[in-house]
């Protein structure tokens, strides 16, 4: 599902990520660990295609991030630590937005964001400008945003501090976590906290999906 080969990122003289190799089979949850300038972020900004390498290659779900970035973010989700949204549109609105540069068909943009949205409990707000939601309720329109298109791969980048995890915390596990690792797929996890990463995966690992569970460190 992902192979990495020789991945290298430097800038001038600074070495961000240094030759790193790896592969990820489908149905796991891979936490990826380090303190802050270790490369975590650097790295998932390689593999989903923001970022170029300066040496190595990157295979994301069959796609070569360098010579097809476009199929790539067809295949992927991905929720950064932190996002802008168009907060004159309602979430409703936005995530029909998305929905639509995804060419999903409008049928299934509806059913998906009725689901999302009584999911994060976001039926209230669904309607109101986006600039007048919560930082939390924000944060759930990004994460609902990334999965709408049901990627193979979910990347999180430093996620655990964010406010709708804790919102996780106190809802049905077995229904969110199913959505996240989506049919099987992969979702990597990058944050500077083993013990919040540890949380957040034996969370997944509770709810029962029968995926590996994986923490790396970088």
């Amino acid at each position: 599902m992902i192979c990495v080969s020789d991945l290298t990122k430097t800038y001038s003289r600074k070495v961000a990520v240094d030759d790193i190799s790896f592969e990820i089979p489908s149905g796991q949850i891979v936490g990826s660990l380090g303190p802050n300038g270790a490369g975590k972020s650097t790295t998932v900004k390689m593999l989903v295609g923001i970022l170029q390498p300066t040496r190595g290659n990157i295979v994301v779900a069959g796609c070569d991030s360098s010579r097809d970035p476009i199929e790539l973010k067809r295949h992927i989700g991905y929720v950064p630590e932190s996002a802008s949204l168009y907060e004159t549109l309602t979430p409703v609105e936005y995530l029909q937005l998305v929905g639509q540069l995804y060419h999903l068909p409008e049928n299934s943009i509806a059913e998906k964001i009725d689901e999302f949205v009584e999911l994060f409990y976001l039926t209230r707000v669904a309607h109101q400008p986006i600039r007048s939601l919560s930082k939390g309720m924000k944060q759930k329109v990004v994460l609902i945003s990334a999965m709408l298109h049901n990627p193979d791969v979910l990347f999180l980048d430093e996620p655990v501090g964010i406010p709708y995890f804790t919102f996780l915390s106190q809802i049905n596990p077995v229904s969110v976590w199913y959505l996240i690792v989506l049919s099987r797929g992969v979702a990597v996890v990058a944050d500077i906290s083993r013990q919040k990463t540890e949380w957040l995966v034996a969370l997944i690992w509770l709810a029962g999906i029968g995926v590996q569970v994986v923490i790396s460190a970088l």
